[in-house]
């Protein structure tokens, strides 16, 4: 299936057009309903422009990191232990 992502109990579809969108997105509904897993319509968003996924911003033409993990870079205080940088490079290290 492409244009689905997964991620554990997450899905993400995406495509140029909602047609597209309905069409792609169809397959893993049935299968989700022959596996007989319950989907939550409130956890559902569809033909959405953008959306939050994975700490980040899916967009039209970009995906970005969503605003909150960049200000917690820059918000970052001064490292006073190796603790403090290990967790700051860990950070650092996933928005890269």
């Amino acid at each position: 299936m492409h244009r689905v992502m997964d991620y554990i109990d997450d899905l993400l579809a995406h495509a140029p057009t909602l047609e597209d969108h309905v069409r792609f997105f169809s397959e893993p509904f049935r299968r989700l309903q022959w596996g007989s897993i319950i989907v939550r319509p409130k956890k559902c968003v569809l033909g959405a422009k953008n959306i939050n996924f994975l700490s980040h911003q899916f967009g039209e033409w970009a995906i970005d990191f969503q605003d909150k993990n960049v200000e917690k870079v820059s918000a970052a205080p001064m490292l006073k232990s190796k603790r403090q940088a290990r967790v700051f490079l860990g950070l650092v290290g996933y928005c890269q």
